[in-house]
């Protein structure tokens, strides 16, 4: 079977892990260690008024801005292209001969300012970032049914009272989709993964954004991305430490735009078509404003200092 972009994507890299069984297990040991760089000290002032937001949104929207798109639009098969750039997986000349393939020649690709340059610049740096940001956003939005289901041809013969008397039934080919269960067993494992992994970076960040209370959502925003591009080497790797093994899933629902499963490990994958929660052994792993079961908030500058007068009653 040919493997579909987005399953390539999120597979490149996973076969090495082939006989290496490390089961999920929330302790603090099983965390990432913090980033080297201490971030910039708050700069909105003590002066503005504060209201406490939970953090996850806010990476969140960091994360998926740091995503590549192309015209817009997330396309599955570059991906693939730049994640196996970003691994190691692939070289120069098979990207170049896959653009070729697209009818763009790579000689003309700018190496800056196109959403292809990292494509053909080499900035490895750029390339792990935006494999990390696609994967991670990739479990945040409604999965493509295309992914999961395959064209089969089958023979159709008109019923034998519908037929003219004395003709034989005639046999009509035709495709219909159904679903490919052999996508969706390579998949399953990798989405759950790929949530735990968001779990522990996301939640790794926003401990990181306490450290710095008084920003404003614009600063958070920048801080939180500036964090995850720096983490993005760890995200991957995290990915191949939550791959689970041995773990049986079963699908709850697989349909307008929803995705649900359960494993034989105590975890719950719930996309209901807008938002995603993920549950470890009943405690919530991501979702609700929730990490790894801990609700991060972020004391933010929101309202200027004009603000602070209005709060306290007028003297009679």
């Amino acid at each position: 079977m040919q493997v579909k972009p987005l399953i390539a994507a999120l597979l490149i890299g996973i076969a090495a892990l082939a006989g290496c069984r490390q089961e999920h297990t929330p302790q603090a040991a099983q965390q990432p260690a913090a980033p080297s760089q201490t971030p910039p000290p708050a700069v909105a002032g003590d002066d503005a008024v504060r209201l406490n937001l939970p953090a996850l949104p806010i990476i969140r929207n960091a994360v998926f801005s740091l995503t590549p798109t192309f015209n817009g639009q997330r396309d599955p098969q570059i991906m693939s292209q730049m994640c196996g750039l970003a691994r190691g997986e692939l070289n120069q000349g098979q990207v170049n001969t896959f653009l070729a393939q697209r009818s763009i020649d790579p000689a003309k690709l700018p190496k800056t300012g196109s959403p292809l340059s990292l494509l053909v610049n080499g900035d490895k740096a750029g390339q792990i970032t935006g494999c990390a940001a696609y994967l991670a956003t990739s479990v945040m939005l409604a999965p493509d049914a295309n992914e999961y289901m395959k064209s089969v041809a089958v023979t159709e013969k008109t019923p034998a009272g519908k037929a003219k008397p004395g003709a034989k039934p005639e046999a009509k080919p035709t495709t219909v989709q159904q679903l490919d269960t052999k996508a969706l067993s390579m998949t399953l494992p990798v989405k759950l993964a790929v949530a735990r992994a968001n779990a522990d970076i996301f939640a790794l960040i926003a401990s990181q954004l306490q450290r710095q209370p008084g920003l404003t959502l614009g600063e958070y925003r920048n801080q939180a991305m500036q964090l995850f591009t720096r983490l993005a080497p760890v995200y991957l790797q995290r990915i191949k430490v939550q791959m689970p093994s041995g773990v049986r899933f079963d699908v709850v629902r697989l349909d307008g735009g929803a995705l649900v499963f359960r494993g034989s490990d105590g975890s719950f994958f719930d996309f209901d078509g807008t938002n995603l929660r993920l549950t470890q052994s009943d405690v919530l792993w991501f979702g609700e404003g929730k990490l790894m079961g801990q609700e991060y908030s972020l004391p933010v500058a929101y309202f200027d200092s004009s603000v602070q007068q209005l709060l306290v009653p007028a003297k009679p």
